[in-house]
């Protein structure tokens, strides 16, 4: 159901033809799942769902010119770099030093943007290197059918199987990454 969020909403846009009170809703939606996700400690998957909104409003609702787009610019990356503080004081507690730090050069959250997106690579990388039939486990809709309510069914019938995520995670050596969802 979560995946299933997100293309409701350009959904919702889309087809109502950007209706101003469809507009709003779907803004105000989104900016609360926005909040609720940061709060929660999320480190910026939205970023990626901001951009397709801006995109989309501009190629199908009001082009955006270039005093707007360099306004949403500055605006977007002071916010990834308040976001970012706020990310790397969480652990540490907040000090003078603790945000200077985070603020360097070094510490740039469009850097460090790249080098997760990198890192989340690792798993088609892997895919590409060894075949895509390392996956050691039944691929049949017979299992997924017995193991959609409980696993309890697949156990009782001595059928072997792995989440995905946690398949990975193992065979990759890796205890970070890798959600299914």
């Amino acid at each position: 159901m979560r995946t299933s969020f997100f293309p409701c909403l350009v959904g919702l846009l889309i087809g109502s033809r950007f209706n101003k009170k469809v507009l709003f809703s779907v803004y105000t939606i989104f900016t609360i799942y926005l909040l609720l996700n940061a709060f929660s400690g999320d480190r910026g998957s939205w970023v990626y769902k901001i951009i397709i909104l801006v995109w989309l409003s501009h190629a199908c609702y009001k082009t955006l010119n270039l005093k707007k787009t360099t306004k949403y610019v500055l605006v977007s990356i002071v916010g990834l770099y308040i976001v970012d503080v706020i990310r790397s004081l969480r652990n540490t507690g907040i000090s003078v030093e603790g945000i200077i730090s985070s603020l360097s050069l070094r510490n740039s959250p469009f850097i460090n943007t790249i080098f997760e997106m990198g890192a989340s690579m690792q798993p088609l990388i892997v895919l590409q290197k060894y075949g895509w039939d390392v996956w050691p486990y039944a691929n049949t809709y017979i299992v997924a059918i017995l193991g959609m309510a409980t696993n309890n069914v697949l156990d009782l019938l001595n059928i072997p199987f792995s989440l995905v995520g946690t398949w990975f995670r193992e065979y990759l050596g890796i205890t970070w990454g890798l959600l299914f969802r």
